[in-house]
């Protein structure tokens, strides 16, 4: 295992993380654990999401809402100390309850992390917006 702290480290705990992020099946209260307690959610034309109970009363509507596949990637990674700053996007699939669909969607985003006191990179700040799904020109 790598060290903590280590780029090594940090790159293998962002991947396991955006791979949780994946797995809307997890309680609400697990994929908060995965945000530092002061995180910000920033989504386009809706309310700022601040905070822990926040973040958990979000991903509960998420989960009520119609079930989604996706996969979140990360295109780049910066790293300034104890920050890391994630590009990235999420496609995926929305599959509403009454039949419809599935409905693709893509996303980009900027998701920056800052390490806890234990040098565990967590979420801190999540920017996104919504982007039409690639052609296959653009892939």
């Amino acid at each position: 295992m790598p060290r903590p702290g280590s780029t090594e480290h940090d790159d293998a705990t962002v991947q396991t993380t955006l791979a949780a992020l994946d797995d809307v099946r997890l309680p609400p209260e697990e994929l908060a654990d995965l945000y530092l307690d002061d995180a910000v959610i920033l989504r386009p034309g809706l309310p700022v999401v601040r905070g822990r109970e926040a973040i958990i009363e979000l991903m509960k509507e998420q989960a009520a809402g119609p079930a989604l596949n996706m996969t979140h990637r990360m295109d780049e990674r910066t790293r300034c100390k104890d920050v890391l700053i994630v590009q990235g996007g999420v496609t995926g699939t929305a599959q509403p309850a009454d039949g419809s669909g599935p409905f693709p969607f893509s996303t980009q985003n900027i998701i920056i992390f800052k390490r806890d006191s234990e040098l565990q990179p967590k979420i801190w700040k999540v920017i996104y917006n919504a982007a039409p799904p690639e052609t296959p020109d653009e892939a």
